[in-house]
Order: C-alpha cells, then sequence, then structure tokens
C-alpha cells in the first residue's frame, strides 16, 4: 500500500479493511524513515501487535461479481444496516 492511501484510509470516517499477510489489521500509527515507512498495527481477530512494512499492508475490497462470494446474494453478510 502507498503512504499516502494508508494515511486517506486511517482518516476516513468509515470502516476501510486493511490486511497484513491475509488477516484484518487496525494501523494505529506510520513512522516515516528514510530506511522505509513501518505501520504499528493490531490484529482484529487476537489484538497482538506488531510493527511492519507499509508497503505490505492491502486494502480489502469486496468482489464485485456475486460468483466471488462464498454465500448466495441473499445470505452474505453486509456491513451496511438497511432499514
Amino acid at each position: 500500500m502507498e503512504l499516502n492511501r494508508l494515511y486517506e484510509v486511517m482518516n476516513l470516517s468509515s470502516v476501510s479493511q486493511i490486511l497484513y499477510n491475509d488477516s484484518q489489521v487496525r494501523v494505529e500509527s506510520v513512522n516515516e524513515s528514510d530506511q522505509g515507512d513501518m505501520a504499528q498495527i493490531v490484529y482484529a481477530d487476537s489484538g497482538h501487535r506488531a510493527t511492519v512494512p507499509v508497503e505490505q499492508l492491502k486494502e480489502a475490497s469486496l468482489p464485485e461479481a456475486e460468483e466471488e462470494y462464498i454465500f448466495d446474494a441473499s445470505t452474505r453478510w453486509s456491513p451496511i444496516i438497511r432499514g
């Protein structure tokens, strides 16, 4: 992930998913350095903390095509609550 995009995602009011090694993480802070930018992360599932290179973080995106979902459209989980 590019550093500028990471800052954008961190400042969004909506929830965005950031992945590190296919695990969902929350970025707590970023340290910029000439040796490489590092992010302090917390794993969503375990709460463990780590410091990782920003370039290894990925922004998750939902699949566009229905066939890419594990379940059918009527059973898939959605973070949006519809009224």
